[in-house]
């Protein structure tokens, strides 16, 4: 019976430890897991942007002012107008995306990207098409992943972007860790008794 409950127990540890690969925004890649924030001040005051679920995508919309636009700034400087989705998990980051631009600068006055462990890189190219995309991104992170979209001026229309085809392997919920614990000390409760 002891042989049966340590086979048992290292095949849970195993389940425990061993990343899942999540497919689309469900599981351990569920929108709970993200965190969607807007930085920086409109004018008139609004938020920089907004975010959408479903299971199978993630729309991201930058900000459009009516007024004075952005008074922060851009992507290079402190206080920027933006919107962010993050995960703070380490774990591999794949994905397709879709982007469009309806600003009247066209790509330049909507930039969007990726930070992974608080380094920015641009997707979207600044000078290129109003609508643009990227299929088999993959990016690994130790610490944090984000998407963004900096509306620069935030006036003269905004940008969508769409990710598809989302999966990552971050870590397990915090669920399989408490069942491997919970086998554990099984394991020593029954050691106990027969002690």
């Amino acid at each position: 019976m002891m042989k049966t409950f340590a086979l048992a127990l290292a095949a849970l540890s195993c389940a425990a430890v061993t990343p899942a690969l999540a497919a689309g925004f469900t599981g351990n890649a569920a929108p709970g897991y993200f965190s969607v924030a807007n930085s920086g001040t409109l004018d008139p005051p609004a938020a920089a942007g907004s975010a959408s679920f479903s299971a199978i995508d993630l729309v991201m919309r930058g900000a459009d002012s009516l007024g004075a636009g952005c008074l922060g700034g851009m992507f290079s400087v402190l206080g920027p107008c933006e919107l962010s989705v993050t995960r703070s998990m380490p774990g591999t980051f794949n994905f397709d995306w879709s982007y469009t631009s309806n600003d009247g600068a066209g790509p330049a006055g909507d930039w969007f990207g990726v930070t992974v462990d608080g380094v920015r890189t641009l997707l979207s190219d600044l000078g290129g098409a109003v609508a643009q995309s990227g299929t088999g991104v993959s990016l690994t992170a130790a610490h944090s992943f984000s998407w963004f979209i900096n509306c620069t001026d935030c006036t003269s229309g905004n940008a969508v972007v769409q990710i598809t085809n989302f999966s990552t392997d971050a870590l397990p919920e915090p669920a399989g860790w408490a069942l491997l614990l919970g086998a554990i000390a099984a394991l020593g409760l029954t050691r106990a008794r027969r002690r």
